[in-house]
């Protein structure tokens, strides 16, 4: 099923135009130090429960180029206003992660690795 960034219903086509629509899919973005924290509209229904709204929107952060992540940060969210909460939150999250670099949790990846050299 797909949903609009209201939550409502939509076909799959006009799924596809929106997706398509950069302006219309990203909700929230936010570049500090090689960080980008990523808020998007996906359209399709993350709740895998059955229980609860559909869950159509997700938050991420992304390491600068040549770090990877032993885990990552990623949370979703059922509307846009809990999007852009959990935006903010996320942000914050990053915030701390510049002020204690270079965390355990976060290793440099060879360039050979990134260009599928690696394995």
């Amino acid at each position: 099923m797909y949903y609009d960034r209201q939550g409502r219903p939509m076909d799959q086509s006009a799924w596809q135009r929106r997706f398509s629509d950069y302006d219309y899919k990203v909700v929230a973005k936010t570049v500090m130090s090689g960080w980008s924290v990523s808020t998007v509209w996906l359209g399709l229904n993350h709740n895998y429960t059955g229980q609860g709204p559909p869950v159509i929107f997700e938050t991420r952060v992304f390491p600068p180029d040549g770090l990877q992540a032993e885990g990552e940060y990623c949370t979703r969210h059922a509307t846009e206003a809990e999007a852009r909460a959990g935006h903010v939150e996320a942000v914050r999250w990053t915030m701390e992660a510049i002020e204690n670099f270079p965390p355990v949790q976060w290793r440099v990846v060879p360039d050979d690795f990134n260009a599928g050299g690696g394995s």
